[in-house]
């Protein structure tokens, strides 16, 4: 697999992540657990082209209200992309 098919892959794992989290919040809401909050802990190594999809596909609902993205130190520009969405 190549760098560019290696991320695509990489995006749509984490988005598939983020729709089933999505899907399991929803579920839970329509249970009856009404004013349920979700903080995220998103891992990033080298995501600089999958995070503001990701975030955004979190941020969809009204059940995510924090983010945390966890960088490891990744020599791309995740760390900048991060404080972007952050701002």
């Amino acid at each position: 697999m190549t760098a560019p098919e290696a991320t695509s892959a990489n995006a749509a794992s984490v988005a598939g992540v983020a729709a089933t989290a999505i899907s399991a919040i929803t579920a839970g809401l329509a249970a009856g657990s009404n004013g349920l909050r979700v903080g995220v802990v998103v891992p990033v190594h080298q995501g600089e082209a999958m995070l503001e999809d990701c975030a955004a596909a979190l941020l969809r609902g009204d059940e995510v209200t924090r983010l945390v993205f966890v960088d490891d130190a990744s020599p791309d520009a995740s760390l900048a992309v991060a404080a972007r969405i952050a701002a």
